[in-house]
């Protein structure tokens, strides 16, 4: 899981390939994930996309939404999100400052509003 945390520092965005079985890994070992896990992936995932995004923008000039949303889909879908949100809500009072930090940037990255339940449940 740490690979995409790489990826990610060094703005390398994987293929095709590499990122569909991440993420059959991902959905194997989500339940298991810690907090350290989960906000490395989340953190990840957000600045792997923010280069996606504007690698596509400046190839596409300005991106249109349509394409915007495929890239969303294809890449940290609905799916995962709601299993980051799962694993997160279970280990949420094992979150120290720096996971919490980490996570609430990733999702204003990404553009997802957390759950009020899992937000009650990190600040406790």
């Amino acid at each position: 899981m740490i690979c995409v945390w790489t990826l990610a520092r060094v703005e390398l965005l994987p293929s095709r390939r590499f990122w569909n079985r991440w993420k059959d890994s991902y959905f194997r070992l989500a339940l298991q994930l810690d907090p350290q896990q989960l906000s490395i992936i989340l953190w990840s995932v957000a600045k792997l996309k923010a280069h996606l995004y504007a690698e596509h923008a400046t190839a596409a000039g300005s991106g249109s939404d349509n394409e915007a949303a495929r890239i969303d889909a294809d890449f940290f879908g609905e799916s995962m999100m709601e299993a980051w949100i799962l694993r997160a809500q279970q280990t949420a009072a094992h979150f120290e400052p720096q996971h919490i930090s980490n996570s609430l940037w990733a999702l204003a990255t990404v553009h997802v509003q957390p759950p009020a339940e899992l937000l009650s449940k990190l600040f406790r």
